[in-house]
């Protein structure tokens, strides 16, 4: 594990009006991006070749500089850490982030500052710790099964990692389970080691929204937690191929039933829900 003092003593050596805002190419960077020069930040992208004419075709969003790579492990390489700490660059991590570099890397080889704590990396692609993260909060979460062997009802399938959806599926049996993980092995859904970690939960109907909460330790005000409060910038749905279904109808064929993520559409909750919310946020 990389140590705060090894990272206290790069940024000791940073020119604090120069100040950059890097990430990957992927995920939410374009967010991301637009975001830092609304705040007054320079920009970086680390960018796979393929991808950089896509970035540069928004204009208030696209990154001011690239670092373009073939991989994004790249970037792992201390020429390429070299050209962020030059940059007095601070790098955002996100899903894609973690998921292409890996938090194991992050943690212990990415000797680059990073908005923080990369100690929490590990828990952006590991659903067991997601889950005591959530149960210590006294959230109330979907029944998980420990085997397939378990299965007595209807069971959402996931695999770990930042991959949208893909490959996700539904089984009411260990029979199921097993004729579907192959059928989506074999089809190139999922690779074979994904099959070694695998979540097996409760299939719960409803209405899903991905809630946004930031933790701020500058402001005292509003919902206090610890040394700050916690904020609710914003909420959306995710949209998956699953949801056009009944474009299908009345005959439903297999491509339908794809829990793939494919753009995300932004949501406003009834406000009697607010303090809930709120409160999940709080205890997490």
């Amino acid at each position: 594990m990389i140590k705060k003092e090894e990272i206290l003593k790069i940024i000791k050596r940073y020119d604090r009006s120069k100040v950059k805002i890097a990430t990957i190419c992927s995920h939410s960077a374009l967010q991301i991006f637009y975001g830092a020069k609304q705040e007054g930040f320079e920009t970086i992208g680390i960018c796979k070749r393929e991808r950089k004419k896509a970035y540069e075709a928004f204009p208030i969003g696209k990154p001011d500089k690239f670092i373009i790579v073939d991989d994004f492990k790249e970037i792992l390489r201390e020429e390429n850490m070299e050209v962020l700490r030059k940059e007095n660059a601070i790098v955002i991590p996100h899903g894609s982030f973690v998921e292409y570099v890996g938090p194991e890397n992050l943690e212990n080889k990415f000797f680059v500052p990073m908005f923080g704590n990369r100690k929490t990396l590990g828990w952006e692609r590991n659903r067991k710790k997601q889950r005591q993260w959530l149960e210590k909060s006294n959230l109330i979460l979907p029944k998980e099964f420990k085997s397939p062997s378990e299965i007595n009802g209807k069971v959402f399938v996931k695999f770990s990692g930042a991959r949208g959806g893909r490959g996700f599926f539904i089984a009411n049996s260990k029979e199921g389970f097993e004729k579907k993980l192959e059928e989506k092995v074999n089809n190139g859904m999922i690779k074979k080691e994904d099959s070694n970690n695998i979540t097996l939960q409760e299939f719960i109907s409803g209405v899903r929204y991905y809630i946004h909460y930031f933790y701020s330790s500058f402001y005292k005000n509003g919902a206090q937690v610890g040394e700050g409060r916690v904020e609710l910038l914003s909420m959306d749905k995710r949209i998956e191929l699953i949801d056009e279904i009944y474009r299908g109808l009345p005959e439903i064929s297999e491509e339908f039933f794809d829990y793939t993520v494919t753009g995300n559409q932004p949501i406003i909750i009834r406000e009697s829900l607010i303090p809930d919310l709120i409160q999940f946020g709080v205890n997490v």
